[in-house]
């Protein structure tokens, strides 16, 4: 404070004041928001300084920050690989001077950086270098070190800070070419993107001590706003509209239209096509470069847009996650510096899924762990009894860069190495349909189980959900071959072929489960089809299928809902087969009767749902009768009939048999029957010996018959025993 008053203050219309005297003059300036914050003393930051307390339980956290951020960014290979062509394009939309201009002095920029160069040079000495997203004050360039660790670190380090002060430096000379002052240079290159000194009183607090990137973030969304809100006039926005068309709409549409028609580039998931530039370089490989945070938000409006008029189905709600990803501020309630140990706890990872899957979790603890967990976290887990995935993620969480080197070499996994997986992709092992199968899933289950479900919502799920088995054993194919001693080309190629086959089932589920061609009791979808029994969707079975061959869909629907009403019945009256509680043949065969099924359908039932099965090579009655080519209606009443010997009173409980009484009934009956003379002797003779003139006709009709071998005719004449004898040469003769 001055004897004239506070050294820095706010001015009745909201400003910023410092006031400063020369020679005993006062001078007043105004001064920034973030200069302000600085120099205020009723700083929340100020405060933790001037309180030994909120030091003390503070520092740590600061330096744990500090590590985990510069492990993330700093020294992690994988953001030096990629960062640099994100700041490109949001500099290059930035920059106040164009494309060409800025272009020219980003190669001079990167090559004054490496030379230490006099534009360099002035940027530093000017205090230009304190705009990092890394916090570094000693300039861009390392110390020498032996320390090959170091080394290697600085290394990394070396990359990230030189791209990322490039379009800075590179704004600094376009402006100061262009006659601008040193105070508007050294403001357009902490502006040219995300300035990260700015930052309001309580989000960099809570940046330093633990909400990593909030501030960064913040900055980011703001920069966005600013672009938006600041431009004065038409010709303003009409400028930022042709930077946008230039940089980020037209890229968009002429990557869309080169691939817009490709099959594989259709499979990739909806995030990668927003946040990549797209290069195809074999069966589903691409080549790929990540776009600028604008650039994926407005690239991904125009590239929906094109296929939209192209008459696609453009799923435009991603798009909001594409938005929320590159723009909107990060949460610091769920990303901060103890978020991992606090997912790892509820077992959910930063992404929404499981950490340690459910199929894991049937597991003991110490044993949650797959091919992709790495050997010191299965270490732990077991000294520990804590699941090894779970160390895994939080190693994985907070390790940054080194991790992302190190863990995938500890795992029986085949991983692409670091190059590969930051600069290329592959449809067929990142491919869209795989989530929306599951997510699909999870909708069509929750429909299924509501109080108003229909039919269509029942057999949707059913028909989505009946492939889990197909698709578990085909998982359980590729851990194999993970977890196996092959090398990992053989693994990659081995596991790509398998998740071709995923891919191919459920692609097939989600193309057809809308397609529904449904009855009241019967339904089709693709190949798969369904019967209503027991007021309950099946599928039917392939053995089914199989025994259905000449049977209907809608009759077999219509089969099963009869015996299932009729059981119910017989279950009440108690008439029911005691040995299986199911209903009589005698029942079953009645149903036949009454129902006005095909005679073919008719016998298809009886064969393979009713009549008892024989042994192999071992003809019964039936079998001889169905060789006569006898009506199945004619037949099935013979079956219904009991035939059952007379009684005559001899003074005992149960009488005296009537002597002949049964085979006279079966005469009867037979000769009553609507067949042949030649099927009523072909009955006959099974059971009773006939006279000579009636097994010779008996002999010529069955020599009549076809039959595929031999064998199969001596079959049939050793059933009428009681007419023919066949000696051992296979001989016969006449009884």
């Amino acid at each position: 404070q001055t004897l004239a008053g506070n050294v820095i203050e706010k001015a009745t219309d909201g400003t910023n004041i410092f006031t400063i005297f020369i020679d005993g003059e006062m001078k007043q300036f105004r001064i920034s928001d973030e200069l302000y914050t600085a120099f205020a003393k009723d700083t929340l930051q100020n405060k933790i300084n001037n309180s030994k307390v909120a030091k003390v339980l503070l520092t740590p956290f600061e330096k744990i920050s500090k590590a985990q951020r510069e492990l993330l960014t700093t020294y992690n290979i994988g953001f030096a690989m990629r960062n640099p062509w994100v700041d490109f394009q949001d500099a290059l939309f930035n920059s106040k001077y164009g494309g060409a201009t800025f272009v020219k002095n980003w190669t001079k920029a990167l090559y004054n950086i490496g030379t230490k160069g006099s534009w360099y040079q002035s940027l530093k000495n000017n205090g230009g270098l304190a705009n990092t997203y890394f916090e570094h004050g000693k300039g861009i360039l390392p110390t020498k070190t032996k320390n090959p660790f170091k080394k290697f670190g600085n290394a990394i380090k070396s990359v990230n800070e030189v791209f990322e002060q490039a379009p800075r430096l590179a704004e600094y000379i376009s402006t100061i070419e262009h006659g601008g002052s040193i105070d508007e240079a050294l403001y357009n290159a902490a502006e040219v993107t995300t300035n990260f000194k700015r930052g309001g009183d309580i989000t960099k607090v809570a940046n330093k001590y633990g909400a990593n990137f909030l501030n960064a973030s913040m900055q980011g969304l703001d920069k966005f706003y600013r672009n938006l809100s600041g431009q004065r006039g038409w010709k303003g926005y009409a400028n930022i509209l042709t930077k946008a068309t230039l940089y980020q709409i037209a890229p968009a549409i002429i990557n869309s239209l080169l691939l817009g028609d490709d099959e594989d580039y259709e499979d990739l998931p909806e995030y990668t096509k927003d946040n990549y530039y797209l290069f195809k370089t074999g069966e589903g490989k691409f080549f790929r470069i990540p776009k600028g945070r604008v650039s994926s938000v407005i690239g991904g409006i125009a590239r929906r847009s094109l296929e939209t008029g192209q008459g696609k189905d453009v799923d435009w709600e991603s798009l909001i996650d594409t938005a929320i990803n590159q723009l909107a501020p990060n949460n610091p309630l769920s990303d901060n510096l103890v978020a991992p140990l606090v997912q790892a706890n509820k077992n959910e990872a930063w992404y929404g899924g499981e950490i340690v899957s459910s199929r894991l979790q049937k597991l003991p603890v110490a044993e949650q762990y797959d091919e992709s967990t790495d050997e010191l976290s299965k270490f732990i887990g077991k000294k520990l009894n804590i699941s090894p995935k779970k160390i895994n993620y939080i190693l994985d969480q907070y390790s940054g860069g080194i991790g992302d080197v190190l863990l995938p070499i500890m795992t029986p996994q085949a991983e692409n190495n670091i190059l590969e997986d930051k600069f290329t992709t592959d449809s067929v092992m990142k491919n869209k349909h795989i989530s929306e199968y599951y997510s699909t899933l999870e909708e069509l289950e929750r429909n299924k189980n509501s109080q108003n479900a229909t039919d269509e919502d029942k057999l949707k799920y059913k028909y989505m959900s009946e492939i889990s088995e197909d698709l578990s054993d085909l998982y359980n194919q590729k851990r194999t071959i993970q977890n196996s001693n092959k090398s990992d080309e053989i693994k990659r190629n081995d596991v790509r072929e398998i998740q071709k086959q995923i891919n191919n089932i459920i692609e097939e589920r989600l193309e057809k489960f809308n397609n529904i061609n449904k009855t009241q009791k019967t339904a089709i979808i693709g190949n798969s089809e369904y019967y209503k029994y027991n007021n309950k969707w099946n599928k039917l079975t392939e053995e089914e299928k199989q025994k259905n061959k000449d049977i209907s869909l809608k009759t077999y629907a219509n089969y099963k809902e009869k015996i299932a009403l009729k059981t119910t019945q017989e279950r009440k009256s108690g008439n029911i087969d005691k040995e299986n509680g199911q209903l009589k043949s005698k029942d079953k065969i009645q149903l036949l009767l009454d129902s006005n099924y095909s005679n073919k359908e008719k016998t298809a039932i009886y064969e393979n749902y009713i009549k008892s099965n024989t042994k192999d090579n071992d003809l019964d009655l039936y079998g001889i009768m169905k060789l006569t080519g006898i009506d199945i209606n004619e037949y099935l009443k013979y079956e219904q009939q009991e035939f059952i010997s007379d009684k005559e009173d001899d003074g005992t409980k149960n009488g005296k048999t009537v002597s002949g009484s049964k085979k006279k009934k079966i005469y009867e009956y037979v000769n009553s029957m609507n067949i042949t003379k030649q099927q009523r002797l072909a009955i006959l003779g099974t059971q009773y010996k006939l006279n000579r003139a009636e097994q010779t006709e008996l002999y010529e009709y069955i020599n009549k018959l076809t039959f595929n071998t031999q064998r199969e005719r001596l079959d049939v004449f050793s059933k009428y025993s009681s007419n023919f004898i066949i000696y051992k040469d296979n001989s016969m003769d006449f009884k």
